[in-house]
């Protein structure tokens, strides 16, 4: 039953993106204020006299209950802090983070920063955590994946923000579809979707061109947005060709259309039977077993860049110190927990990755264990886990999956290390909503891929200085 709840959890990861590593034990206790008022970080809310502890304020906009259940645990075993929280998302995502940077920068706002989506990384409004790294006793910079980290500073190199755990997005394909590439630049996909005809769905039949777009723009990082020197870089070949190449990707469908249509076969098993060219996933810890053990010899490609592939980060729980809190030690009292070696982490949770790096070995060492049972000749033998896929006509089929091998170890542990370029969902920006009337003008044909590219540039650099 345990294997059949695991397998379970591997096919829900690729849909969607779970939110945080720790798996605290009790919820109690927990503080959490949603008022419109601004936080008071002044150092007046509580004096660390008698009994009392002293009050921290954690804000951020939209923070997941896991990070309430955190705070309610630090705030049980705490002697001298106290931590409430206040989300600013009563005004909405854009308007709560606009607050949020407008308190910090006329120095208010909470101690301890919840940062989601990495919009603070290129300011001076939080504390270099890197010094606290260095003077903990207990930690070190070396025991954290160094890209991981890499991705987070500050162009001064500081360490505003940081996190306990990771996911990573890429493309796959087959070793047959995508071994004569040389070099997987937006070029090289178009000619890869081209040479297909149309003869199978170049990225599967639910993945839109205007979706594939948005999500490239999230995930390319400074090849078409580089947000942390303000500058847009769309007018370009490679945005060109990417455009391009995502008008061969599927038409959007109805709601009629969606209602009535078939049940989606699985990506792995589209690709296994040559109806899919290649996935843009979200890959764990044991995806690219799965992968392995269902479609046959697979490529990690990355996503395509002007540079070759790369792997991108998308960091969970980002937290960073306030640097006008009176509190830093008190901040970091909290922040620290979540990168100790005992940080809990659910040894059965594929995926985030763990930032560091004895954490990430013990859960591969973990997934290597197979699963063995005597047979009826009295041989103990590999076990494996059954995974239930539906093919493209919506019947299901039973795949066998084993334990990982050190041949996936290895290629995963590759992938890790080689992961360079930060998400940064523009959806979330407020780029979204700025953008696709552009990309909707290009998909009905009114627009060419050259003209869009040009109004794009010029909408999403107006948009950039106005934040710089």
């Amino acid at each position: 039953m345990k294997y059949k709840h695991l397998v379970i959890l591997i096919i829900i990861c690729f849909v969607l993106l779970l939110v945080s590593c720790v798996n605290p034990q009790d919820t109690s206790n927990g503080t959490y204020d949603n008022e419109t008022s601004t936080p008071d970080i002044s150092g007046d809310i509580s004096d660390n006299n008698s009994n009392e502890r002293i009050e921290l304020v954690l804000g951020g906009v939209w923070i997941p209950e896991d990070v309430h259940f955190a705070v309610a645990t630090f705030n049980r075993e705490s002697k001298t802090y106290q931590i409430v929280i206040y989300d600013y998302e009563a005004s909405g995502f854009q308007d709560g983070v606009q607050r949020l940077q407008l308190e910090l920068i006329t120095g208010k706002g909470p101690d301890i920063i919840y940062d989601q989506y990495g919009t603070l990384t290129n300011t001076d409004l939080l504390l270099n955590l890197y010094d606290f790294i260095d003077m903990d006793q207990d930690l070190n910079r070396s025991d954290f994946f160094p890209n991981m980290l890499k991705v987070l500073e500050s162009p001064s190199g500081k360490l505003p923000l940081i996190a306990n755990c990771f996911s990573i997005f890429t493309m796959i394909g087959t070793k047959t579809a995508v071994e004569h590439i040389q070099t997987w630049t937006p070029s090289a996909l178009l000619s890869l979707v081209e040479d297909s005809n149309h003869l199978i769905d170049p990225l599967g039949p639910q993945l839109t061109g205007k979706v594939f777009v948005m999500l490239m723009l999230s995930y390319a990082g400074p090849e078409y947005i580089d947000w942390q020197n303000h500058e847009s870089n769309l007018n370009s070949e490679s945005f060109i060709n990417l455009l391009n190449a995502s008008r061969l990707l599927p038409e959007p469908k109805s709601e009629e259309d969606i209602i009535s249509s078939e049940p989606l076969g699985d990506p792995m098993v589209l690709m296994a039977h040559g109806k899919q060219l290649l996935d843009l996933t979200n890959i764990g810890l044991y995806s690219y077993q799965i992968f392995s053990d269902i479609v046959g010899d697979i490529v990690a490609l990355g996503i395509p860049t002007t540079t070759g592939g790369a792997h991108i980060l998308e960091q969970h729980w980002l937290m960073g110190i306030n640097a006008n809190t009176k509190y830093a030690d008190g901040a970091w009292e909290f922040l620290r927990e979540f990168l100790l070696p005992t940080a809990q982490l659910d040894p059965w949770m594929l995926f985030p990755f763990p930032l560091r790096i004895d954490l990430y070995d013990e859960l591969i060492t973990e997934l290597m264990i197979p699963h063995m049972e005597e047979d009826a000749s009295g041989n103990m033998v590999e076990i494996p886990w059954e995974i239930e896929l539906r093919d493209e006509n919506g019947d299901i089929i039973t795949f066998n999956v084993y334990s990982l091998t050190d041949a996936s170890a290895m290629k995963m542990r590759n992938i890790v290390e080689s992961a360079e370029i930060l998400v940064r969902r523009i959806h979330r920006m407020g780029l979204w909503d700025l953008l696709e009337g552009d990309l909707d003008s290009f998909f009905d044909e009114n627009r060419s891929a050259e003209d869009t590219a040009r109004v794009m540039q010029s909408r999403v650099q107006i948009y950039l200085s106005e934040r710089s």
